[in-house]
């Protein structure tokens, strides 16, 4: 990828600091993150009994503490890959915590073949994405990390002082926004027609990047009935689901989800596809850690929008809905609310045009 002027790698305090000379009002895929921390597969310390596993972090320079988001990739992706969103939110304030799951088939290409703990046998319609042996492994990675997240004293150093553990986000592509909705409380039902839920109530607010709609992975049309927390749905017209569903299904989660106290959002963008949603796989000068396999080039696909413009306006709209949810932000709210102003604010990224829709909380 080329942008307007090149960036810059310098490696500080045992991890990796961004610094882009572009100028701030430079239409760049890349924002302004000199101020930021990446530290690509490093060691999380594991619970009692759990396996352990690693995590890509991208940390603000700034003082802390700072809100924390998690992020959980796609089926076979990895935590140390596609790292736009976690460091344009690091940018924006927040610590950004992003593990490896036991699929990732980017670190290691046997992992769909290895032993996992037994699934849950889901009711309704098939896997759709990624394995069911893993979704326990990938909930017990984010339970783990939060249960870690108030022992300042085994964190890794990149975080010391840095975690507020009492704001936390989750986010999630594919897959990872499936791992998202269970947390979030989205239920599913069993092979017993039980309902199984895996709701946790220290995450506060969820952006769900081409989640998935009813009739797979054990998800029915009242699985939505008891999410409570502050929501951002991603799609675009070109994003499909493992059957093809369109992306009207991929918008289920916003239509579905009640209105109650927390805003829910919903951001289409047209033309963008499922890849787009999050990014190139690298950032320019920045190599995973675990990088095991060639990066394939992003899909062009006919009638899609430019994908870094779609890129752009995920991450522009995603860190105005954390900013907003998680640290108050009045500014960013006015800017969600009013249609002119986001469109306005996107533009002056260069970002894809797109529709946000709204429902439930306060305006």
């Amino acid at each position: 990828m080329t942008l307007s002027r090149r960036a810059v790698i310098a490696g500080l305090g045992g991890g990796l600091t961004l610094a882009a000379s572009a100028s701030h009002g430079a239409q760049t895929l890349w924002p302004a993150l000199d101020a930021v921390a990446w530290h690509p597969d490093i060691p999380w310390p594991a619970r009692s009994g759990q396996r352990s596993i690693s995590v890509s972090l991208a940390v603000p320079r700034a003082p802390g503490p700072h809100p924390v988001v998690i992020y959980s990739h796609s089926g076979g992706g990895a935590g140390s890959v596609k790292p736009l969103l976690p460091l344009s939110w690091a940018a924006a304030g927040f610590v950004c915590i992003a593990p490896t799951h036991a699929d990732s088939t980017w670190i290691d290409p046997n992992a769909a073949d290895r032993s996992a703990p037994p699934p849950i046998p889901l009711a309704v319609g098939r896997t759709g994405e990624g394995d069911p042996r893993f979704y326990l492994d990938r909930i017990a990675d984010i339970t783990g990390i939060l249960d870690t997240l108030t022992q300042q004293t085994i964190w890794p150093r990149a975080l010391r002082d840095q975690v507020d553990p009492g704001r936390i986000a989750m986010a999630g592509h594919s897959l990872g926004a499936y791992t998202t909705q269970l947390l979030a409380g989205v239920t599913v039902v069993d092979a017993s027609r039980a309902i199984q839920r895996f709701r946790d109530p220290r995450i506060q607010s969820v952006v769900l990047l081409s989640g998935q709609g009813p009739g797979v992975q054990g998800l029915t049309d009242s699985s939505w009935d008891e999410v409570d927390l502050s929501l951002l749905n991603v799609t675009g017209s070109l994003d499909r689901g493992a059957q093809g569903q369109g992306p009207e299904w991929k918008q289920q989660p916003f239509e579905r989800s009640p209105e109650r106290g927390s805003p829910l959002y919903d951001l289409f963008v047209p033309g963008a596809h499922h890849s787009a949603l999050t990014g190139p796989l690298v950032a320019p000068g920045v190599q995973p850690g675990g990088r095991r396999r060639e990066a394939a080039p992003e899909p062009r696909l006919p009638g899609s929008v430019n994908a870094e413009a779609a890129a752009r306006t995920v991450a522009a709209v995603s860190t105005l809905f954390l900013r907003a949810t998680q640290l108050g932000d009045r500014a960013a709210t006015d800017i969600l609310n009013a249609s002119a102003e986001l469109d306005a604010h996107l533009a002056a990224r260069g970002g894809a045009p797109a529709l946000l829709r709204r429902k439930g909380g306060a305006r």
